[in-house]
């Protein structure tokens, strides 16, 4: 398989690391473009800097969706449509939700830059000093990345090639493309926060899966040792092996701790936008859809096919954040599993020492992601979104319902 892989880039005469780094430049690009990313790299300092030209547009960008989405809202309904008290409430929660997440989160991507500046480049001095070449460690993970962001921004053009073409070709309207923009902004805006936090908890499952490779290959080169003799000089060497392994790892906990409490704040605000944007959504398509057939069945399938696409993207971005933490939480827990098989050999009493030395450590210091404290970022947190948007759908759609009862009898 992977000769087949480097024959098909060697046809065309490609690099796979250089069109992966390349690809990420370009969404890099669209997120400066967006006003998500304050970073430059600045040549002279060789590191990165917040640009005040990218704040205050960063600043005015967030601003602007602010003002209008309560507007840029109403193209997922018809012209004339009258909204239920339900629904305005619904929309008014997510707007003022939307105001401190695209607002309060620029400003604190702000106060953070130094803090995240430092987290990039902890990261690349932690991949560097692995032992292994910069390319086998970071690709893997730039793939990931790339694929990851692929897929949701394949998930935003749905949305808005269907609401552009209801507007058009449907409702013979103008297409408001200022508006249609305010109205994707937030999903735009998950997307690239979540891609984010995505490739740096990957990048440090990927450094506690070589660091484990690493302690399963000492564990290798002790079994073998002892099988042919016992161990002589060649344990302080093993020590030694150990305590570099040890205090690898020793970083990489202190930098997901570190990225932990610079994100977990937009984390929070992240998810808790998430869960409502899923509510709302799947709200609207039990409800108002329903009734735009009797209009026109090409309009509820279209909005049908917007909104589903809207679901879609956001249980992938929460999904995919909820699965690198899981997997950075499984290589952190699987380095336990390979020093308890030391146990199990006859080794010297200092090296033994040092093995229960990092067990204890391990005992004490497990690895976890949260959101301010609120909730855990693994797997529990999705199935914390789907229950809370079914109890809470039930609860919208009954309130609908008597919403609806009361204005047929006033009409009556």
């Amino acid at each position: 398989m992977s000769s087949g892989k480097m024959t098909f880039w060697n046809r065309f005469g490609l690099d796979r690391f250089i069109v992966v780094r390349n690809c990420l430049v370009i969404f890099y690009l669209v997120s400066v473009l967006f006003g998500f990313s304050l970073h430059v790299y600045d040549r002279t300092k060789k590191r990165l800097v917040a640009s005040k030209v990218i704040t205050v547009y960063s600043f005015a960008l967030a601003i602007i969706p602010c003002l209008s989405y309560k507007i840029a809202n109403q193209l997922l309904t018809l012209e004339g449509e009258r909204k239920s008290i339900v629904a305005s409430v619904v929309d008014t929660i997510e707007s003022l939700l939307l105001i401190q997440s695209l607002v309060f989160g620029t400003l604190r991507r702000f106060r953070t830059w130094k803090e995240t500046a430092e987290i990039f480049e902890e990261i690349f001095a932690i991949a560097n000093g692995l032992g292994y070449p910069l390319r086998t460690v970071v690709y893997v993970v730039m793939k990931r990345m790339l694929k990851k962001v692929v897929i949701g921004f394949t998930l935003l053009i749905v949305p808005v090639a269907s609401i552009a073409m209801q507007k058009y070709q449907i409702e013979q309207v103008p297409i408001d493309w200022i508006a249609l923009l305010v109205t994707m902004y937030p999903k735009v805006m998950i997307v690239n926060a979540t891609g984010l936090f995505y490739g740096q908890v990957m990048f440090v499952g990927r450094f506690f899966e070589i660091l484990n490779q690493k302690l399963g290959t000492l564990h290798q080169e002790v079994t073998r040792e002892l099988a042919i003799i016992s161990f002589g000089k060649s344990s302080n060497l093993y020590t030694e092996k150990l305590r570099q392994i040890v205090i690898l790892r020793e970083r990489v906990y202190i930098l997901a701790q570190r990225l932990n409490k610079a994100y977990s704040y937009q984390m929070l605000i992240i998810f808790t936008l998430i869960s409502i944007l899923i509510l709302n959504q799947f709200y609207f398509l039990s409800t108002v859809v329903n009734r735009y057939a009797r209009y026109s069945e090409d309009v509820s399938a279209r909005l049908s096919v917007a909104v589903l696409f809207m679901c879609i993207l956001n249980f992938h971005e929460a999904y995919k954040v909820a699965d690198a933490c899981e997997q950075a939480i499984e290589e952190s827990r699987a380095t336990a599993d390979i020093l308890h098989k030391f146990n199990a050999l006859n080794i010297n009493p200092e090296l033994k020492k040092n093995i229960e030395m990092f067990l204890i450590q391990l005992l004490h210091h497990p690895l976890k992601f949260t959101a301010c404290g609120m909730f855990s970022l693994d797997y529990t947190v999705i199935f914390s979104i789907i229950t809370s948007t079914a109890s809470y759908l039930i609860i919208l759609m009954q309130f609908d319902l008597a919403d609806n009862g009361n204005r047929n009898c006033t009409t009556v």
